[in-house]
């Protein structure tokens, strides 16, 4: 839950030391999870921890963590994002979105299953609906383009 706080927090622009602040805190989250992982593997055996399907789904998630920590090592965090790796690591430092999925542990509840299914079920239904209310728009962003096309300009002048 902090994980996904500490993303959701994220924004533009942000100062150097609010990011320097998540970055570290992702980057000790990431070492609970890796030891998470590490006596997962070693308690469970590794046949046994990728059988569950969660379990691999989370290991990928620590994997591709880590390869991002490593990357952006924490002394960089500390010098003002001036280390020469920096400069590769922006498109790879969106694997940490899928860090938000973890939060899907709560899913094993069997109310919450519950919910999820009657959800699923609505959606199902409204699926003609949605088409239609799809159409809709599509249709009327046409109409509103063909009418007000060239009609308001924002020049700088």
């Amino acid at each position: 839950l902090i994980n996904t706080g500490l993303l959701a927090y994220n924004h533009y622009p942000m100062d150097q030391a609010a990011s320097n602040v998540i970055n570290a805190t992702q980057f000790i989250i990431t070492l609970f999870a890796l030891f998470e992982v590490s006596v997962g593997l070693f308690g469970r055996g590794i046949v046994n921890y990728f059988s569950n399907n969660y379990r691999f789904f989370d290991f990928l998630i620590v994997i591709s963590s880590t390869v991002v920590s490593l990357m952006y090592p924490l002394p960089c965090l500390f010098t003002n994002g001036s280390c020469e790796t920096a400069s590769i690591v922006g498109s790879v430092i969106a694997l940490r979105s899928f860090r938000c999925f973890t939060i899907f542990r709560v899913l094993k509840l069997d109310s919450t299953k519950v919910i999820l299914a009657r959800i699923a079920r609505v959606v199902k239904a409204m699926q003609n609906f949605l088409v239609v209310l799809f159409l809709f728009v599509f249709l009327f962003a046409l109409i509103g383009m063909q009418f007000f096309a060239n009609l308001f300009r924002f020049d700088a002048d």
